[in-house]
């Protein structure tokens, strides 16, 4: 049997979605899948480490011990020559504006940040430019927890095939506290629920304010080609999140105008939902009222729906539907990319999805 190549590799962040990616890892290489893979280093805003060896989660849980050090929030690592392959599982600006760097240097980048498409202009614009010319990049994880809109919005791309516009439910995580909140559950009630469950973060403001599905939402019409949409991403009022204000104590506000929505149901089997929108001429993310029979409806808890319309599906457009929250949902996309990388990274075939389609246009 042919001996793999090794793969070093760099993992950026240490936290929920780290976890249960070095989880899965250490269970596949026990399958004796992915052996050639070896866990090089970690970083996160503690420090930076070699890891000496062990399992993956191992070395992972020596990295969350590291102490903190004053303003160590925005480290950058430090790329290493034994990299090969870059896992950023982190939600750091600063290591996301490293992912056009990397690639231009011939590293694979594996990422669940959505700050490198989803963020400045430029950066994703250099990412994008790469991206297209062969460079190893997966992105599955940064918009529905790999349902795989990004992929199929690629291959449009290279076919030639005119996106005509995007719509979905893009955050799980106010999916599921809309739902709750409907239901008569209390704001600060449903967002707990969705702590437990692995579905929100500490601190839920990315989540509730929208700004996290504004980012998502740019990165669908980025990949999209929807170059005169803008930057701008119009949110709800109703969504804005008080300026300067932590999520205590902004329970009762957001509560408030939740509330205010909800008195103004205008039938009692419609539905409540934060809904993305990207069309060539714009971007926005509000609160509507859906039919019930209305696709992006048609969803569970924290469930994401997206809509593609495209030359093909002009009438009828793609449905893309799944859970779209939780480390465990995200680690397992971030390992559909992995594989990807590494058979790019050992020749196996034609390169990963990203030079394989754009290639073609």
């Amino acid at each position: 049997m042919k001996t793999q190549k090794a793969i070093g590799v760099a993992l950026i962040g240490t936290g929920r979605v780290a976890k249960a990616l070095c989880e899965r890892i250490d269970r596949l290489q026990r399958q004796g899948t992915l052996a050639h893979l070896v866990l090089c280093g970690i970083a996160n805003s503690r420090g930076q480490w070699r890891v000496p060896g062990g399992t993956w989660s191992e070395a992972l849980s020596e990295a969350e011990n590291w102490p903190r050090r004053t303003g160590d929030r925005a480290r950058i690592p430090e790329t290493r020559p034994e990299w090969e392959l870059v896992i950023d599982a982190s939600d750091a600006d600063s290591v996301a504006a490293l992912h056009p760097e990397w690639l231009a240097a011939g590293l694979a980048v594996v990422t669940a940040n959505k700050r490198g498409l989803g963020g400045e202009v430029g950066r994703a614009a250099r990412i994008l430019a790469l991206w297209r010319r062969g460079a190893g990049y997966g992105a599955s994880a940064t918009v529905g927890a790999g349902l795989g809109a990004v992929e199929r919005l690629v291959r449009m791309q290279a076919q030639g095939e005119q996106v005509l516009s995007i719509e979905g439910v893009l955050s799980g995580t106010l999916a599921f506290v809309l739902e709750r909140v409907s239901e008569g559950q209390d704001l600060a009630g449903a967002v707990a629920e969705a702590q437990a469950l692995g579905l929100a973060e500490p601190d839920p403001v990315e989540d509730l304010s929208g700004r996290d599905a504004a980012r998502k939402l740019r990165i669908l019409a980025r990949v999209a080609g929807f170059a005169e949409s803008g930057e701008s991403v119009r949110i709800d009022p109703q969504l804005a999140w008080p300026e300067g204000v932590a999520w205590p104590d902004a329970v009762g506000e957001v509560a408030a105008r939740l509330g205010c929505r909800l008195a103004a149901r205008p039938s009692p089997r419609a539905r409540l939902a934060a809904v993305a929108r990207a069309e060539p001429d714009g971007l926005s993310f509000a609160l509507e009222w859906l039919h019930p029979l209305d696709p992006l409806a048609q969803r569970q808890g924290p469930e994401n729906v997206i809509l593609i319309r495209s030359e093909r599906y002009r009438e009828f457009p793609m449905v893309l539907r799944g859970p779209g929250a939780g480390p465990e949902l995200t680690a397992m996309a971030l390992i559909d990319d992995l594989l990807a990388s590494l058979e790019r990274c050992a020749g196996g075939r034609a390169g990963d999805l990203g030079q394989r389609v754009f290639a073609l246009a």
